[in-house]
């Protein structure tokens, strides 16, 4: 008893198969170079986005100390802070010239996603509240 070959057999040949597994890697490929691209993109914009939260917070700190203490209550100089998961070094320097102080702050972050950012913020001399002194 032999059997006969069909023409019209069902399944598919080995070669459609690899084909088939071709494409799919292409495919996957190019889904996996555009995920690596999204993530990247999204770090970076978080980290951006805790650094304006810091130079916010920076500013605010700034503008909460008296005006004749700014030059011992910012603690010149650099320390390291955080903001979130941002780690940074912050360099502070005040600047006097005839009643206007110019504070400088330098956030610089230590990851290598984002550059340093300066903020300068210029603060005169209140005046007196009595028009008599």
């Amino acid at each position: 008893m032999v059997r006969k070959r069909r023409l019209n057999e069902d399944g598919f040949t080995l070669i459609e198969a690899v084909a088939a597994l071709i494409i799919l890697s292409l495919v996957l490929l190019a889904l996996g170079t555009l995920m690596l691209r999204v993530s990247i993109q999204t770090r970076r914009s978080a980290v951006y986005a805790y650094k304006s939260a810091a130079l916010q917070a920076s500013q605010a700190w700034v503008e909460t100390i008296p005006w004749d203490s700014l030059d011992t209550a910012l603690g010149l100089g650099c320390a390291t802070d955080t903001t979130g998961v941002l780690v940074y070094d912050r360099c502070t320097s005040v600047k006097d010239t005839m009643g206007l102080k110019r504070v400088t702050l330098v956030l610089t972050p230590t990851n290598v996603v984002a550059k340093p950012d300066t903020m300068i913020q210029d603060r005169a001399k209140p005046r007196a509240l009595s028009p008599f002194r």
